[in-house]
């Protein structure tokens, strides 16, 4: 019996600590929920009837901030604050516009994600965007913006790196700030290694990485943007020149003035490889182009390749795909294109023909003199010769793009977005040389005229006439 009567007392001990330990927490609970409420009262949580928020919201910013106070300094400190937009010549009415409900959305949300909704990372993009207009176009042609139009959405967006209530970039504690700007790079792109981190921080910690960051177009980036677009404007002009003295040759061939020859260049194994390039560049070039044109920037030409792409997206499906289809044949004609430079090192009379000599020069300034054109393979060698060019560009500046996070790290960041700008010009002319010269003009037109100007002088009649 006192055995079995001490343990009924240890479980009434039992029961009756855990009882008065609930009645301490629940005077404690009481106790913190009455400071609260008074601490609720005295920042006057609910709206002051003296200053109401207004039709407009313009009082919006004297209502908030007597909750949120510390918000108040970061506004009047930040970009969207009155003194800087004086500074920018805004006026006073006009900078009293900008309140919190601008980016904000009104309190009464359950949860704060939903209280900041536009704000939110993926959504920011179009709240900032209605008065941030030129920014906007530079975020679309940004890496970054690129990769959100293909709808990516664990990548940084406006206000990962420009906090809605942000210091001008010329305040040293920016996040923007010139000397501050590698930092944020480094902390998505610098890897995991700590020290490479800190070494993209100090190569971006540059005034070179911020003028090309927000620049205003693309020479904003710097003085070589100019030479490169000039040369490439250049190499447009030589293009359509040179389908100028193809729509001559095709005129005289139609005549049955002329019958051009190749002499048989491409033939056997030289065939079968520029088969595969060409085979290898499409699948390239289709899949990018759908990467490129993912969103319209609202210019011309990215609205009319938006819908000319519809159906390659349709095709490649999701942008994970596209992605992977464009580095694989990227990596085949990498591989094609080197395979193919060893065979000609190997056959040195493929190349001794394939070699544009003083002659076929003179013949090239003849017929664009507007003399007849002569029954020589000259513009075959320049077609191949340019499309060369064109592809291994595109191929050095291929591998910088993959490799830009990389180079980020030991060369300034304008050698990157030059490397871009290369990249993406120099696939446009190839792609307009390739299909509009070369798939056109050599691939079907020029056969087809050829045998209709045989027909046309009475050396070949076609086939029902010879039965």
């Amino acid at each position: 019996m006192p055995a079995a009567r001490t343990e009924r007392l240890k479980r009434l001990a039992l029961i009756a600590g855990v009882i008065i330990a609930g009645m301490a927490k629940t005077d404690l609970l009481v106790e913190r929920g009455a400071i609260v409420a008074a601490q609720l009262k005295s920042r006057e949580v609910k709206q002051p009837p003296e200053i109401p928020l207004g039709p407009d919201g313009k009082y919006a910013l004297e209502t908030c901030t007597r909750c949120h106070e510390a918000s108040r300094w970061e506004i009047e400190a930040s970009v969207h604050g009155p003194e800087f937009l004086r500074r920018k010549g805004i006026s006073a009415e006009k900078a009293r516009e900008i309140t919190c409900l601008t980016c904000h959305d009104s309190h009464g949300k359950s949860e704060f994600a939903a209280a900041n909704f536009p704000i939110t990372s993926g959504r920011d993009v179009a709240t900032c965007s209605k008065c941030h207009g030129r920014e906007r176009w530079v975020f679309f042609n940004h890496f970054h913006g690129k990769y959100f139009a293909l709808k990516k959405r664990n990548i940084p967006t406006c206000t990962y790196c420009h906090v809605g209530h942000e210091l001008p970039r010329d305040n040293p504690i920016s996040p923007i700030n010139v000397a501050n700007v590698g930092r944020i790079c480094a902390g998505c792109h610098g890897g995991s290694d700590e020290q490479a981190k800190v070494i993209m921080a100090a190569n971006l910690g540059t005034p070179s990485t911020s003028r090309a960051l927000y620049r205003k177009n693309l020479f904003g980036i710097g003085w070589l943007a100019l030479p490169i677009k000039a040369f490439y404007s250049l190499l447009t002009v030589v293009i359509l020149l040179f389908g100028f003295t193809c729509l001559r040759e095709l005129y005289y061939t139609l005549k049955g003035d002329l019958s051009p020859s190749t002499s048989g260049l491409f033939t056997g194994w030289l065939a079968v490889q520029t088969i595969l390039l060409f085979m290898f560049y499409t699948l390239l070039d289709s899949s990018g182009i759908t990467l490129l044109y993912a969103y319209t920037h609202g210019d011309l030409i990215s609205n009319v390749m938006i819908r000319i792409t519809e159906p390659l997206r349709q095709f490649f499906g999701s942008a994970d795909a596209r992605s992977l289809m464009h580095r694989l044949a990227g990596l085949a004609l990498i591989l094609g294109f080197t395979g193919h430079v060893i065979y000609l090192a190997m056959h040195r009379d493929v190349f001794r023909r394939l070699r544009i000599q003083r002659e076929d020069l003179r013949q090239a300034f003849d017929e664009l003199r507007r003399r007849k054109p002569p029954e020589t393979d000259w513009k075959v060698k320049v077609a191949y010769w340019l499309v060369t060019f064109l592809v291994a560009v595109m191929l050095l500046t291929g591998v910088g793009e993959w490799a830009a996070f990389e180079l980020m790290k030991y060369v300034s960041y304008q050698v990157v977005e030059y490397n871009n700008l290369i990249h993406e010009w120099n696939g446009r002319t190839l792609s307009l040389f390739l299909y509009g010269i070369v798939v056109f003009f050599f691939g079907l037109l020029r056969p087809l005229a050829i045998r209709l100007g045989r027909w046309v002088s009475g050396r070949e009649m076609p086939t029902r006439e010879r039965r």
